[in-house]
């Protein structure tokens, strides 16, 4: 129960960073089926596996936090743990958004906006990203070479 509770709050948190609203009803569901058959896929493909790096366990109770917390994990993940539990439940909620009324129209559409808006809001959408990622090296990089260092873990990602 208290699992499914988690995982509720996890993927509301990680809709609102992606669209800025919680989840609709059929994505919260997908999101927990997806979570039940997670085993198969191997030790903590989504779940928080007991024995999974430090770093993975970091960066998704990071994640979970929600706003900046997540913003920064995020960022951090997309560079140094690509294949990390975050980024799998990141693709995940935004995979299933897609897919969802009211979300799947905004995902799609274009801006319709003229060429320098354009390149305002993607110079500005880069230059958050770095901010991010900067701070996700300072919060998450000690959570890494300390996951290195634990005898028999892998933080390879």
């Amino acid at each position: 129960m208290a699992e499914r509770q988690t995982l509720e709050r996890e993927c509301t948190t990680l809709t609102r960073y992606l669209v800025g609203a919680p989840a609709p009803a059929p994505c919260l569901a997908a999101y927990l089926r997806a979570h039940v058959g997670a085993p198969d896929r191997g030790p903590g493909a989504f779940a928080d596996a007991p024995n999974a790096a430090l770093i993975d366990r970091w960066t998704v109770w990071l994640g979970r936090r929600g706003g900046v917390a997540t913003r920064l994990a995020d960022a951090y993940c997309t560079l140094f743990r690509r294949g990390g539990p975050l980024r799998r439940k990141v693709t995940l909620a935004l995979a299933l958004l897609e897919h969802a009324p009211p979300h799947h129209r905004d995902l799609h559409a274009g801006s319709g906006t003229g060429t320098i808006r354009t390149w305002g809001g993607l110079t500005a959408i880069g230059v958050a990203f770095a901010a991010a990622l900067v701070a996700g090296v300072v919060v998450c990089g000690p959570a890494h070479l300390l996951s290195g260092l634990a005898p028999g873990s892998s933080s390879r990602g």
